[in-house]
C-alpha cells in the first residue's frame, strides 16, 4: 500500500505469517519508520469487527497527516471487506484528541464515566463554574470551551485525559 501524504511517499508493507502478521511503514522508501498492529475477527454475532492494536511513526514525521491519512485509507478498506466497528484503546496525548476528531466514540460506559469524570475533575480544579450538564460522547469535550484560553476540552483530551476504550460505528445503520 502506497500513501502519497504532502511529499512523503509512505508504504505500508505485511507479511502474513502463520500465527502473526509483520507490518512496517517506511517513508519515501527508505528503512521502517514505524510499525502498527491490527486484528480483524468476529464478534459474538458474528460480525466482521477490526481492533485497532497499536500504530507508531517516528517523530520526525508526526504531525504530517501520515496518521489521519492512514486510518482513512485502512477505515474505508475495512468497509469495502465488511469491518462494521473498529476499536481501540485511545491512549496517547495526541491520540486521545486525533481518534475523537477522527469520529471515535466511547465503548462503553465505563469508559464513558471514567473520561467524563475526569473531566469534571480538571474543570473543579480550575474553578470553572459553566460545566456542561451532560455528556454523552468525546467530542462534546473536544469541543467544549470556556472563558480562559487554557482551559478547553481540547486541552484536556491533549494533556489530562487517560485511555479510554474506543469504538468507531463503519456501518451507517449502527448508532
Amino acid at each position: 500500500l502506497d500513501i502519497p501524504v504532502n511529499d512523503i511517499s509512505l508504504t505500508i508493507e505485511v507479511k502474513s505469517y502463520s500465527d502473526r502478521d509483520s507490518t512496517r511503514i517506511y517513508i519515501n522508501g527508505h528503512s521502517t519508520h514505524g510499525h502498527f498492529n491490527r486484528i480483524l475477527q468476529t464478534d459474538e454475532d458474528g460480525e466482521a469487527i477490526a481492533i485497532n492494536d497499536g500504530f507508531e511513526i517516528d517523530a520526525q514525521f508526526r504531525k504530517q497527516g501520515i496518521g489521519a491519512e492512514f486510518a482513512e485509507r485502512l477505515e474505508n478498506w475495512y468497509e469495502d471487506i465488511g469491518v462494521k466497528r473498529v476499536y481501540l484503546s485511545a491512549n496517547s496525548s495526541v491520540g486521545i484528541y486525533a481518534w475523537v476528531r477522527m469520529g471515535y466514540d466511547f465503548a462503553n460506559e465505563a469508559s464513558r464515566t471514567k473520561v467524563v469524570n475526569e473531566f469534571y475533575s480538571y474543570l473543579s480544579e480550575r474553578r470553572v463554574t459553566n460545566v456542561p450538564d451532560v455528556i454523552n460522547h468525546p467530542w462534546e469535550i473536544s469541543a467544549w470551551k470556556s472563558d480562559l484560553p487554557s482551559v478547553s476540552g481540547k486541552n484536556f483530551l491533549l494533556d489530562h485525559a487517560s485511555s479510554w476504550s474506543a469504538v468507531k460505528y463503519l456501518d451507517k445503520n449502527d448508532p
